[in-house]
């Protein structure tokens, strides 16, 4: 990020003399070679000028932030602001570096074998298929995955209560 003072683009710069293509050509093959990729920005385009209010109004785009593909995948919610001054030919930026808070992975569906021996398990699989109607197969088994690992956890937390009273009944035989 800083002041390159050249540019990737013939709209980075507007009056004056055009850039002339070499070295616009040659700043941008420098930029991919290294493995690096413009970020953006947000606000007014230019972050430079000279001659404001004359017929010799330049205005060009010299600072800029790079990034290559691992730190944007790693910042992919970063952002560039152009800012405005009123005392410099430079206007400064202000890159917003915000890391993506990942939340810890859900647990993955398996099915249980045992499930097939209760009798709401196949009322668990129809409920939930014919409630995903519209959706792709893959959204649909993904959902019906999670109604039946709702259904399993019940049934796991019941279980021991099933437990408890089968062995009741059984003490009364």
């Amino acid at each position: 990020m800083g002041d390159f003072n050249d540019h990737l683009s013939p709209l980075d710069k507007r009056g004056g003399v055009a850039q002339l293509r070499w070295l616009l050509n040659g700043f941008r093959e420098v930029v991919e070679d290294c493995g690096l990729h413009d970020l953006g920005w947000i606000g007014y385009r230019f972050t430079w000028e000279r001659g404001r209010g004359t017929y010799r109004w330049v205005q060009e785009r010299l600072d800029m932030g790079l990034g290559n593909h691992d730190w944007c995948r790693m910042f992919p919610d970063t952002r560039l602001f152009n800012l405005v001054s009123a005392t410099s030919d430079h206007a400064p930026i202000f890159l917003h570096v915000q890391k993506r808070v990942y939340q810890r992975r859900s647990k993955s569906f398996k099915f249980e074998n045992a499930w097939l021996r209760e009798s709401k398990c196949k009322n668990v699989v129809v409920r939930s298929w014919e409630n995903n109607v519209g959706f792709s197969v893959q959204e649909r088994l993904f959902m019906c995955g999670k109604d039946l690992m709702m259904w399993g956890e019940e049934l796991t937390q019941d279980f021991q209560k099933r437990l408890a009273y089968c062995r009741r009944e059984m003490s009364l035989l």
